[in-house]
C-alpha cells in the first residue's frame, strides 16, 4: 500500500457500487486484496482478469463470497 489515500480511494469506489460489472468486480477484488497487503493475490487476480472468459458467473460469486469471508 503506497499511502492511506490510495486505500481510501479503493474503499470509496467499492462503496459507490462499481461492482455492477465483472470488470469492476475484479477491480474491487484487487483493491480489497491490496488493502490486506497480500500482493501475491493481487497478481493472481490480475491474471484471472485476463482469463475472465473461462470463469462462469457461479465461480465469480463463490470467489467473491470466499474473499468477503476472509475480510471479516
Amino acid at each position: 500500500m503506497k499511502n492511506k489515500k490510495e486505500k481510501r480511494n479503493c474503499l470509496n469506489k467499492h462503496l459507490c457500487g462499481l461492482r455492477k460489472t465483472i470488470k469492476s468486480f475484479f477491480y474491487w477484488l484487487t483493491c480489497m486484496v491490496k488493502i490486506k497487503k497480500e500482493y501475491y493475490k493481487t497478481f493472481l487476480i490480475r491474471k484471472m482478469h485476463l482469463d475472465i472468459m473461462t470463469f462462469s458467473l457461479k465461480d465469480l460469486k463463490n470467489l467473491k463470497i470466499l474473499i468477503e469471508l476472509k475480510m471479516l
